[in-house]
């Protein structure tokens, strides 16, 4: 992954297309452009071949840590020997710390400012039980009278006699008097 204002190496192929093979020596005719988030300039630093003899046609290129600081990154150029094409290179960047965690300008850690609370010795649990959790008190509304309109006209009664009145069973409808 590479990380944005970070500075890296970055390698490409250089192919010869008239002898389809690895083209090797040419590091000299190669004009490379780096294009940074859409917009192409010449990268600060010279390519140079990685191995002739174990890795033919394989180049690299330093970018400094100016150059990547884009979100997207394409190295691509052309050579001066006829025949030869160099393979463009697109890279994403990401944006992460490059300190150790746990030292400046690094990932926070557990146990270190400022995640020193998240690893806490739990010192005291809750008394309570899942009765006390699920259990209630009966409620008991004093004073009040439910006004419903049966055949037109309010009645002052209880819920339990107004639901009865409803047709309601008279256990069913007691219930709701102690609400």
């Amino acid at each position: 992954m590479a990380i944005y204002g970070e500075s890296l190496t970055i390698q490409y192929v250089a192919w010869d297309t008239t002898n389809n093979a690895p083209k090797t020596g040419d590091a000299s005719n190669h004009t490379l452009r780096w294009v940074k988030d859409g917009t192409a300039a010449a990268p600060t630093n010279s390519p140079s071949e990685v191995d002739a003899a174990n890795a033919p046609g394989l180049y690299k290129l330093t970018l400094t840590a100016t150059e990547t600081e884009c979100w997207v990154g394409t190295l691509c150029g052309k050579s001066a020997t006829s025949g030869v094409v160099l393979m463009p290179v697109t890279l994403t960047f990401e944006r992460l710390p490059t300190a150790a965690p746990g030292s400046s300008g690094g990932l926070p850690v557990i146990g270190a400012a400022p995640l020193t609370n998240l690893d806490a010795a739990v010192s005291s649990m809750s008394t309570l039980t899942a009765a006390d959790v699920w259990s209630y008190a009966t409620r008991t509304l004093s004073g009040f009278t439910f006004q419903v309109t049966v055949g037109g006209y309010a009645t002052g009664q209880s819920p339990s006699e107004q639901l009865q009145s409803l047709g309601y069973s008279s256990a069913r409808a007691a219930k709701l008097d102690n609400l």
